[in-house]
C-alpha cells in the first residue's frame, strides 16, 4: 500500500486541479464580464 499511495494522491491532485481550472475559467468569464459592464456604466456616467 505504501508505493501505491502516491500514485492515488497524485490522481486526487490532478483531478482536483482539473475541476479548479474549469471554475476558474467561469471566475475569469464572469469577471471581464463584469470588468465590461462597470466599464460601459462608467463611460456612461463620463467617468472615462
Amino acid at each position: 500500500m505504501g508505493p501505491r499511495l502516491p500514485i492515488v494522491k497524485d490522481m486526487a491532485v490532478r483531478r482536483a486541479i482539473r475541476r479548479h481550472h474549469v471554475e476558474w475559467w467561469v471566475v475569469s468569464a464572469w469577471a471581464s464580464l463584469a470588468l465590461l459592464v462597470v466599464a460601459g456604466l462608467a463611460a456612461a456616467a463620463g467617468g472615462f
